[in-house]
């Protein structure tokens, strides 16, 4: 039996539905295998070979944030390694939360938006200004049909 400090971890339904596409017994105990070497031992898959390495190859980036996670978390390696932070942020998002507080994420939004708001109004204003400076419409001078020596007359029945 090998020992490992490592409880557990999170098996998804991912893992599972690849497992299941899986033909043979023997590239399912392989991928299995590698899946829980690396989640328990660290140890990357060096001999998978065929469906089995492709279907790990698919998971890949799942099981190997999960790792990381754990592994900055505890500040240990599985593998049995020095411990170094590479300042990586793992892909699946943390459960202790963020670097930035919400309110200063909210503070920075307002001021982008403020900016548009204030580009918005100023292409209006340049739209308008074009409109005023339009060049006359070409029949502007014509008579329109109702000439004001008609226009208090009323039609008789």
């Amino acid at each position: 039996m090998k020992l490992t400090k490592r409880k557990g971890f999170n098996f998804f339904r991912s893992y599972y539905d690849v497992y299941n596409e899986l033909e043979t017994a023997k590239d399912k105990v392989m991928f299995i295998d590698a899946l829980l070497e690396r989640q328990f031992l660290g140890k990357k898959p060096e001999k998978l070979k065929g469906l089995a390495k492709f279907a790990y190859i698919s998971q890949v980036n799942s099981i190997d944030s999960q790792v990381k996670g754990y592994e900055d978390k505890l500040k240990i390696r599985l593998d049995g390694t020095v411990y170094k932070a590479d300042n990586i942020t793992p892909t699946v998002p943390p459960t202790d939360g963020g670097c930035v507080p919400p309110t200063v994420q909210e503070k920075g939004k307002e001021k982008g938006k403020e900016k548009g708001k204030e580009k918005a109004k100023e292409e209006v204003q340049e739209k308008e200004k074009e409109k005023k400076e339009a060049v006359p419409h070409w029949n502007q001078d014509l008579p329109t049909g109702l000439e004001p020596e008609y226009k208090d007359l009323k039609r008789s029945k």
